[in-house]
């Protein structure tokens, strides 16, 4: 597990800034401890620091997962949950009729068992 680099950081918060907009302060600024972001088999991950200092102690090959994934994105801005039925039709390829929603961009579809997509 290891620091983001300048140009990682600022790619990560790019993201994060498409996708939970404003919600971003209420990530990075927390009153409850301080919080870091950690790439770890090519995922990005944010963690409390105490977190950080005990997974220190896993051999990285043995260590599967520390913090929150940032692709599990609860501070998304706009989401879609879908049915098994639209599930089906997304996989294979067809569209899933988006009427309702705000945005093309930064969208989050979740399936009913909460495994989250991104649109680009």
């Amino acid at each position: 597990m290891r620091a983001l680099t300048d140009d990682e950081t600022r790619l990560v918060f790019e993201k994060l800034k498409k996708y939970i907009g404003t919600n971003l302060r209420q990530m990075v600024d927390r009153p409850d401890g301080i919080f870091l972001f950690r790439l770890h088999k090519e995922r990005v991950f944010y963690m409390n620091e105490r977190l950080l200092k005990h997974a220190g102690h896993i051999p990285k090959k043995d260590l599967l997962s520390a913090g929150v994934c940032i692709g599990k994105a609860r501070l998304a801005q706009y989401r879609v949950w879908l049915k098994p039925s639209g599930e089906q039709h997304f996989v294979y390829g067809n569209h899933v009729v988006k009427a309702k929603t705000r945005a093309r961009e930064g969208l989050v579809r979740f399936w009913t068992y909460v495994c989250p997509t991104y649109s680009k």
